[in-house]
Parts: structure tokens; C-alpha cells; sequence
């Protein structure tokens, strides 16, 4: 790629990131709320109150992280149990940690340069996710058309309607991680499958494998996407071998990526999660059942 070539991709890549977080400003301002009236709506730091509890509980979760090293608020019998959510009993804590994570390590970072309140972090944070997706979406696309497709990719990505709602400042959850992973795990997947070499195919297909771990870390839907992902790429392969087509490296990269990832989930969150994927794909005949 010479200079010009990658002074493009970057302008590009930062329009695309602009456009996406200057629409989501829009919501700060509470649009039709009369002035006199701005400030029942807004917290001690002037920020709009969040739009949904989801987002004051990971809050909750990511200050007892900062506080106490765990998201629960206690420790019971080894594990950890969250003390709110079913008052006055609790309930274990069973919860898709990589939000917490993430802001926390946000925060530390910023606020060794400066003084920003959690929940001030919170707010914002979203904003600069959410458009994230958008340059995933313009280097995937961009590997089977031009700059302009790519271009328009990002953009239609970053401005999605659902999506865009739900990472706007002050939609703290899960939602904001629900495009970028899925495009991102797809796009070093297919990445490792059209790799030449079979070494390039081996680290792509781990890193996809990596990615898709991410993602179990960030939403307890990401059974939908690994199966989707593995289900297509069998048929791909069985399509390929009765063409009469070399299948051993698209095997290798399907069973790398398979192993490499039940196995990351087994290790760092439980096994028990692994079960649960065979549980989903039950739930999910169930539902095609009459």
C-alpha cells in the first residue's frame, strides 16, 4: 500500500468514526425537552440520566470491580453473588464480564491524566464504541470491493437505526459490543479461509478464535454467532468436496477455530459454558419444532 493509498484509508476511516459519534451527540442535548425543564432530567454532572436500568447496573458492576476486585458485592460459599438484582436473597453472579472490564481499564487510564467520574465515563463511553464497528465493516467489505463499497459499508454500519439507538451516550450495556464482534470474528474468519499459505491460515484462525472468546465475554448470545460461523463453513467445505476441491486446509482452519475457541471458553469462564452451547443449539430446534 503506497503513501497516498493509506493516507485514504485512514481519512476514510476517520470520517467514518466522526460520523458516527457526531450523530450520537444529538442525544445529550435531550432534544424536546424545554430548557427550563433540562434539569429533572439530568444527574449531578449534568449528563442526561441514562435511558434504561441495564445501564446503572453495569455501573454498579464496574464500581464494585474498581472497589473490590470482583463485580458482586459479596463472596459467598467461594463465589460471588450479586446482593441487588434479587433483594433481599441475591443471586449468584452469572454475567458477561467484558464490560466491566473494559471501562475499568478505561478509567484507570484516563483518570491517571485527569479527574473523570465513573459514571461520567459510563455515559460517554458508548459513543466511542459504537462507531468502532463502522471500520470493521469498511476493512471486511473492503476485502471483496473498492474503497467507495467499503466507504458506504462503514457509514451504513455507524448509523444503523437499532444499533445507533442503543449506542448513543448513556446506553451502557451489552448492546454496543453486538455489531463489532460478529463483523470482526467473520471478517478474520473469512480471512483465514481466502489466506494463501497454510501458516497465515493457522494465526488467522486463531485470532478469529480469539475474537470470538472476546465476544463470549461480552454477551451471553454469542452461541448464535459460533454456530452460524461453524454451520456454514461445514457446508462450504461438503459443497467444496463434491466439486472435487482440496478441503484439507478449510478443515484444519474449521477445526482450529472450533477447538481454539471452546477451548479459551473452557479455561478462563467454565466449561459449563461450553455445555450451554449445545443447550442453545437444543433450544434452538425446539423452537423450529411445530
Amino acid at each position: 500500500m503506497s503513501r497516498k493509498q493509506a493516507a485514504i484509508t485512514l481519512a476514510l476511516i476517520l470520517v467514518i468514526f466522526m460520523v458516527g459519534f457526531v450523530l450520537r451527540l444529538e442525544s445529550t442535548t435531550i432534544p424536546g425537552i424545554p430548557a427550563d425543564e433540562k434539569a429533572y432530567y439530568e444527574d449531578q454532572s449534568g449528563n442526561p440520566y441514562m435511558y434504561e436500568l441495564d445501564s446503572y447496573y453495569n455501573y454498579r458492576l464496574t464500581r464494585n470491580y474498581l472497589d473490590h476486585g470482583y463485580m458482586g458485592d459479596t463472596i459467598i460459599n467461594g463465589r460471588e453473588w450479586d446482593m441487588h438484582s434479587y433483594a433481599p436473597s441475591g443471586v449468584p453472579m452469572d454475567y458477561p464480564p467484558l464490560i466491566t472490564y473494559l471501562t475499568a481499564l478505561i478509567y484507570k487510564f484516563v483518570n491517571f491524566f485527569v479527574n473523570v467520574p465513573l459514571l461520567t465515563l459510563c455515559f460517554w463511553l458508548p459513543a466511542f464504541i459504537g462507531p468502532l464497528a463502522g471500520i470493521v465493516a469498511y476493512f471486511f467489505v473492503g476485502r471483496f470491493t473498492n474503497k467507495y463499497g467499503a466507504f458506504a459499508a462503514g457509514i451504513l454500519t455507524v448509523t444503523a437505526p437499532f444499533y445507533f439507538t442503543r449506542s448513543v451516550p448513556g446506553w451502557f450495556d451489552t448492546d454496543i459490543f453486538n455489531i463489532f464482534f460478529p463483523l470482526l470474528v467473520t471478517w478474520i474468519f473469512v480471512e483465514a479461509v481466502q489466506a494463501k499459505k497454510i501458516k497465515n491460515q493457522m494465526i488467522l484462525s486463531v485470532l478469529a478464535a480469539f475474537s470470538m472468546f472476546l465476544f463470549v465475554l461480552a454477551w451471553n448470545g454469542w452461541q448464535y454467532q459460533f454456530c452460524l460461523l461453524v454451520g456454514f463453513m461445514a457446508f462450504y467445505i461438503l459443497w467444496r468436496k463434491l466439486g472435487g476441491h482440496e478441503v484439507k486446509n478449510l478443515t484444519c482452519v474449521l477445526a482450529l477455530f472450533s477447538l481454539f475457541t471452546l477451548l479459551l471458553i473452557g479455561i478462563f469462564t467454565g466449561f459449563l459454558n461450553v455445555l450451554k452451547l449445545f443447550n442453545s443449539l437444543l433450544e434452538l430446534f425446539s423452537l423450529t419444532n411445530p
